[in-house]
């Protein structure tokens, strides 16, 4: 098995383009993760960056794909947000709209402890909810003050039963045990308080 790595650190490590263009994305990020061109996980990744990036000015979408200039204070954690989010999105659903994954993500990941072991094709995602190993979900008071901290707009869009709902999706996908969801596999974990990810 080859060591883990932040997931931080394999995107802080990546050579950032002053001007982000899809292709550089499909190929030098999500590429050599593992992540097929073409599938429902890239598709989800990619969706989380260009629902994020779609209002900026300097977007502009081109024939063979779409382009934005953003810089790397702003890329790195939009990618990390996208690669947890989409990886996220095809195990617990979709109550969460795209663009607000890297809004709800620190939320509810603790984003620094996410870890890679790329060759493996595994991400271990821990979850900073408060739960003991016989709770069911979080509590309905905890998740009230972690939606409070979302933005005016982002609360208005997502909603608390949308958040409370993806939430316990959260925890029941991280004491699943193996279990298939197309193209993400959650792997049997011994931490009910993380998710651990491959895909194919």
């Amino acid at each position: 098995m080859a060591a883990a790595q932040p997931l931080v650190t394999y995107v802080n490590g990546l050579d950032t383009p002053k001007r982000l263009r899809r292709t550089w994305m499909l190929e030098d990020v999500f590429g050599p993760l593992g992540i097929r061109p073409g599938s429902a996980l890239e598709d989800a990744c990619e969706n989380v960056v260009v629902d994020v990036v779609s209002d900026e000015k300097s977007f502009r979408i081109r024939p063979k794909g779409w382009r934005v200039d953003l810089d790397a204070a702003a890329l790195r954690p939009l990618l990390v947000a996208a690669i947890v989010g989409g990886a996220l999105q095809q195990v617990v659903g979709d109550d969460v709209p795209a663009e607000l994954y890297p809004a709800v993500v620190p939320l509810v990941v603790d984003v620094d402890g996410v870890t890679l072991e790329q060759h493996e094709r595994v991400v271990t995602i821990p979850l900073t909810l408060a739960l003991s190993p016989t709770d069911s979900r979080p509590s309905s008071t905890e998740l009230q003050v972690r939606f409070n901290r979302l933005s005016p707009r982002a609360r208005a869009e997502l909603g608390f039963d949308d958040f409370e709902h993806f939430c316990e999706r959260l925890v029941r996908a991280a004491r699943i045990g193996d279990a298939d969801f197309g193209e993400v596999r959650v792997i049997a974990n011994l931490d009910p308080t993380s998710i651990r990810l491959t895909w194919h």
